[in-house]
């Protein structure tokens, strides 16, 4: 369907059952920019802090290493993530005046992965000589 409730009247793509080509590659792309989208998503949902950034450049440059994302698009949005990377530090300082250190503190814990369980420490087994254990016993 058209804008103005009107049918296409091209032929059907190969590729999609009920579209035509043009049609068909302007909902590839849209699909597309929903997966790309999704995988660039941070833990807080926001590029507020540099952890942030960092996670969705790191998943920027996944994307454009294994072809899922073409040179422009992965051009602009480092360029994008440039220009924000500017404007954190004028963003913590506006959130911390606003709200005080701990929400900021608060926002970071939300940002940052969760630190990894400490190894349970087993005790150390002491192994006596027989003869050191005799010479105790005997003092």
């Amino acid at each position: 369907m058209m804008p103005r409730a009107r049918r296409c009247r091209d032929l059907l793509a190969d590729a999609h059952p009920t579209l035509c080509f043009r049609h068909a590659s302007i909902a590839r792309r849209s699909e597309n920019a929903e997966i790309v989208t999704a995988e660039l998503i941070t833990r807080t949902g926001e590029f507020r802090t540099f952890t942030d950034l960092n996670h969705a450049l790191g998943r920027l440059f996944h994307l454009f290493a294994t072809k899922r994302l073409d040179r422009r698009s992965a051009h602009t949005l480092a360029y994008i993530s440039q220009l924000l990377l500017a404007t954190l530090p004028g963003t913590r300082d506006e959130a911390v005046y606003a709200r005080g250190n701990d929400s900021w503190a608060e926002h970071l814990r939300r940002a940052l992965p969760p630190p990894p369980p400490r190894p349970v420490a087993t005790p150390l087994r002491v192994r006596y000589d027989d003869q050191a254990a005799k010479q105790k016993e005997n003092a």
